[in-house]
Formats: C-alpha cells, sequence, structure tokens
C-alpha cells in the first residue's frame, strides 16, 4: 500500500534553495556502454528454452535484497513450466538480482511450478507479457511486483487478467491478488481477445486515498475499431481487490474517437510523472500499428491525465505529429515499448524512450530504440536513435531479434550519474531461438540521478543498515526511500535537513542538520523499511537536502546503528 508522503511533506515546509550545477556529462541519449544478460551472456544462469521470449517485458523492482544495487522482473511469456508440451506457454518471470556492472549476480523464478505462486497458469495464459513494481503495496518493507497474463481466459477466450503479487526479499511470492472480469472486484466489460493485462503500470496513488493505482491495457479492445485497443485506470483497495474503475479508449475516458482500426492502443503503458505542472501524473502509450505515413508505423500518445482517470488532453506522437523527426518506415512499429527516463538533458523536464522493435516491413532494421527529448506540452524537441553501432551502441544485433521490445529506466545504475535503461529483445537467438535477451545500457547526459551517498553508518546486529534513494526527483516522479539491513522489527528515526551537518553522534555521524524528525518508524520482520512518495511540482530545481536513518540497535555501540547519509537534490 502507497504511503504518505512524510518525505517529501516535510520537506515542502523547509527550503530557501540555491541553483544547483546539473552533473554528468557525453552526449546526451548516447551509450556509454553496455551489457547484454541471455541464456549465454551477463552471468545469468536461469534455464531459457525454446522460445520462451525473456526479455518481453521489464521492469525495476528496487533493490528487492537489500544489496544496494536494484533488481530486475523479466519477463517470459513463452515458458513453459506447467504444460505438457513445447509452447504451452503458461509464462513466467524471472527476478535478477544485479550488480552494479550490469550483470546478474543470482535469480529467482516464478512460474506455474516455482517460486511459491502456486499452480494457478494455464496454457496460453502469456503470464509476464507485462511486469510493472508496486512499490511496497502491502507495506512489509519488500517491494511488490504486478504481472499480466493477457491470455489468460477468465470470462471467455483470452480476455486476460493481472497478478498482484507481494514479494519476499528472496523474489518469491508470499501472496497474490488475482484481477480479473470474475476476480478481484474488477466491475469492468470485457471481450473474447481483449488481452486485459498486456501491459501495464502503477500510477501511484492517482485518486488521493493513500493506495496505489494501476493502468492496465486491453491492447485488442474493439471500442470504435477493431482491434483499437484500450486502457483500463484501476483504483485499488489496500488489499489489491479493485475499488472503481475507467476506462480509456474511442468510447470512453474522454479520449475521443482518434484511435483506428488495429492500432493497438496500450501496446506498452507508461507513468511519466506530472509533465505538465498541474499536480497529476500522465501516461505514455504505445500504439504501434497506427499508420500515419506509412502503414503500421506506429504513434505513442502522452495522455495528460486527471484524478478521476479520464483523459485532460491528448498528444500524439508520430511519423506525421508531435515534432517527431526520426524516419519511420512501414512496419516500423513505434511504440512497441514506452519508458520515461527521467530529464536526459538538463532541461526541467521528463524524455522518453521508446521502442520500434519491428523495423519496416519485410526488411531488415527491426531492432531500433528512439531517446525523445520533450517539451511540457508532450511534444517532441529533439530525439537520439540507438541501433547497431549507432550513438555509441556497439552491441551485435540480429534481424529478428526486437531490440525495443521492451524498456525499463533502471535509475542510475552505475553511479555515474546519469539514468541508465535496459532494453529487451525478445527474439534474440543466444542459446536458441527466440530465447530473449537483455541488454543494460549505460548512457550519457546530464546527472538525472538525484541521490548521492555521504559518510559511513554505523554496523549493528545485522552490518550496516543502508538507505537507498529510488528514482528521480522530477516533479511528479514517483519513487522511494529503501531502508535495509536493520535490527528486525526496530524503531527508526529518520532526520532529515537542509543542510549537511557532519557532527560526531553515538559512535558515527550525524550527517543532516536535524531541522525535521520523522516520527519513530518500525522496521519489517527483515530489517527494512520503504517510504514512496510522489515528487512535488513547488518543489525547486537544485534544493539539496540530505536524509539519515538511526536504528534502536542493542548490538551497535552505544545501542544505535545508522545508514550512511544520503544526499538528494530535487530536479
Amino acid at each position: 500500500m502507497s504511503q504518505t508522503p512524510l518525505v517529501v511533506s516535510l520537506l515542502c515546509v523547509l527550503y530557501l534553495a540555491p541553483s544547483a550545477a546539473p552533473r554528468g556529462g557525453g552526449p546526451d541519449g548516447h551509450v556509454k556502454a553496455a551489457v547484454k544478460i541471455s541464456a549465454t551472456e551477463g552471468g545469468f544462469t536461469g534455464q531459457l528454452e525454446f522460445q520462451d521470449q525473456f526479455a518481453i517485458s521489464v521492469t525495476r523492482l528496487g533493490d528487492l535484497d537489500g544489496d544496494g544495487v536494484i533488481d530486475l522482473a523479466v519477463g517470459a511469456n513463452g515458458d513453459d513450466d506447467g504444460g505438457s508440451e513445447i509452447q504451452s506457454n503458461f509464462g513466467g518471470v524471472w527476478i535478477l538480482f544485479m550488480r552494479a556492472d550490469g550483470s546478474v549476480r543470482e535469480h529467482a523464478k516464478i512460474s506455474h511450478t516455482e517460486g511459491d505462486l502456486g499452480p494457478l497458469l494455464t496454457k496460453d495464459d502469456w503470464f509476464g507479457y507485462g511486469v510493472a513494481r508496486l512499490d511496497d503495496f502491502d507495506g512489509d518493507g519488500t517491494f511488490d511486483l504486478a504481472v499480466g497474463a493477457g491470455g489468460d481466459d477468465d470470462g471467455g477466450d483470452k480476455q486476460g487478467a493481472i497478478y498482484l503479487l507481494m514479494l519476499n526479499p528472496d523474489g518469491s511470492v508470499k501472496s497474490h491478488v488475482k484481477i480479473s472480469e470474475t476476480q478481484g472486484g474488477f466491475g469492468g466489460i470485457l471481450h473474447h481477445r481483449d488481452h486485459f493485462g498486456f501491459t501495464l503500470s502503477s500510477l501511484g496513488d492517482l485518486d488521493g486515498d493513500g493506495t496505489t493505482d494501476l493502468i492496465v491495457s486491453a491492447v485488442f479492445d474493439d471500442d470504435g475499431a477493431f482491434n483499437a485497443g484500450a486502457c483500463w485506470v484501476l483504483f485499488l483497495n489496500p488489499d489489491g481487490t479493485v475499488k472503481s474503475e475507467q476506462k480509456i479508449s474511442n468510447l470512453h475516458g474522454a479520449l475521443g474517437d482518434v484511435l483506428d482500426a488495429l492500432d493497438e492502443f496500450g501496446r506498452d503503458v507508461v507513468n511519466i510523472g506530472d509533465l505538465d505542472g498541474d499536480g497529476v501524473v500522465d501516461v505514455a502509450v504505445g500504439t504501434f500499428g497506427d499508420g500515419d505515413g506509412a502503414p503500421l508505423s506506429g504513434a505513442v500518445w502522452i495522455l495528460f491525465m486527471q484524478p478521476t482517470g479520464n483523459v485532460k488532453q491528448a498528444v500524439k506522437i508520430s511519423a506525421t505529429s508531435g515534432g517527431f523527426t526520426g524516419e519511420l518506415g512501414q512496419g516500423a512499429r513505434f511504440g512497441s515499448a514506452v519508458e520515461v527516463l527521467g530529464d536526459l538533458d538538463g532541461d526541467g523536464v521528463q524524455d522518453l524512450a521508446v521502442g520500434a522493435s519491428r523495423g519496416p516491413l519485410f526488411a531488415t532494421g527491426n531492432n531500433r530504440t528512439f531517446i525523445l527529448f520533450l517539451n511540457r506540452d508532450g511534444t517532441v524537441k529533439d530525439h537520439v536513435e540507438l541501433d547497431q553501432d549507432l550513438n555509441g551502441f556497439t552491441g551485435v544485433l540480429q534481424d529478428g531479434d526486437r531490440f525495443g521490445t521492451s524498456l525499463a529506466n533502471l535509475g542510475d545504475l552505475d553511479g555515474d550519474g546519469v539514468t541508465d535503461l535496459a532494453v529487451g529483445a525478445n527474439g534474440d537467438d543466444d542459446g536458441g531461438a527466440s530465447l530473449g535477451a537483455l541488454h543494460i545500457l549505460f548512457m550519457q547526459g546530464k546527472a538525472t540521478s538525484a541521490w548521492t551517498h555521504v559518510a559511513q553508518g554505523v554496523p549493528g546486529l545485522l552490518g550496516t543498515p543502508l538507505l537507498a534513494g529510488d528514482h528521480t526527483l522530477l516533479p511528479g516522479a514517483n519513487g522511494a526511500l529503501h531502508l535495509s539491513g536493520g535490527r528486525p522489527l526496530a524503531s527508526c528515526l529518520l532526520v532529515l535537513g537542509l543542510e549537511q551537518l557532519g557532527a560526531p553522534f553515538k559512535s558515527g555521524t550525524l550527517v543532516p542538520a536535524p531541522d525535521l524528525l520523522l516520527p519513530l518508524l518500525t522496521l519489517s520482520a527483515e530489517g527494512g523499511l520503504v517510504l514512496p512518495f510522489s515528487w512535488p511540482s513547488d518543489i525547486p530545481v537544485g534544493l539539496p537536502f540530505w536524509v539519515q536513518a538511526w536504528i534502536d540497535d542493542p548490538a551497535a555501540l552505544f545501542d544505535a546503528s545508522s545508514s550512511q547519509g544520503l544526499m538528494g537534490v530535487s530536479q
């Protein structure tokens, strides 16, 4: 369950901030280095099989295991665990515990037969076609996950479903909630082959009731035209069931009659933060069947949202709209994936990665991803194209790899101050036909990582606690403070300040000036704590602040352990 954004609320009353110069460097949107993760590379030792389509989807989970490095969830919708034949397509999700160099340290799997999900899946469910992180939905100190199963047959043939998975730190499932036409409180009407759950994204707390909400696509919905596509905004209860829903399509949600047959609106969907500064998060929706300029060239819709789930305004980006000047040929399928990148070029506006994973029809070139530098009105200011041997990307791609099928913002994985990017290539043949692969791209640009570690913590019962900031500090961005390695179930005091004090305290260093002290918080049974937030639009750019956790711990000198200090800078 999303918690009240305590940290942000307290900071809002504190500041008069100086301007801060951007960090980072290199050509904005270019690739500095890349690591490939597949059946044969990148330290991944999981067993992939024929047409598993590993990396059909990918999302950043946050630091699930508390080692200081973000972890990933990767969909493999063609996985056959539980099936009696090849291409049973029950589906699966891999949890990748990452190293900072982009390789895999360890993995776990969630499927019909692994990860404690239970024997819930059936043939052609395609569990894992979409994945989205839920932050700490159930409040146990561990990040949680939403997974789409677009082929699920609840209510009718391939009407689709989603699963909310409450995770353990080892990547296994503690509990789950299923949402479909027949389960989970969903009151919308689905039809045969709508494929509800094809893709999905967290919206944070859109309606302000204290619980995380979701947007879920039904990519083959027929409102207004055959396979025009639709998205559903799900307002959730604290137990994960649906409180209410709002559909966005040609006929609903104030989008307008703007979609054509075979557009497949909802091929991907992502929360892009509060782009227009009205205090409500906005959404990008991939529509890769759109025919602007050429058949199946693709498009992306920027939806400026209302708290009701209706659309306030929509801006289209395509070969002929929205200021985009990239070359999209027939069958390019621009919009196969969309992901927010933070502010790569340092202009104060979120930027966007967009996959075009199919390429010209019956031709080579089906491995492209575009970096779009956005204006605040949702149009494109400039772009960079990523392809083999183009703009710094030197990975080897083959026709049919479908590089750009999925995308995930990794935060600053390598610590250089710039947001990094994961790009899925679910058709990659490393180790066998269409086993799939994931490319980790270390990006260049202005600094978009807002967090810096300061000084050392004080060790306690489980070692030295770690406090990490997740995501950017751009207006409307959803992120979290994540504490790990504390004494289980201990009381914790969070200290916040607008100056760095650096004074001796207990057996360590009090990093922030103690301008504000959060009331005592209780750590989870694993010694962790997650404080999700949505960064407000009225915090000035360049605001520095410092945060540190102090924990009641008899195993530490003077009965108190602490995290290192964490400095954030508003962007």
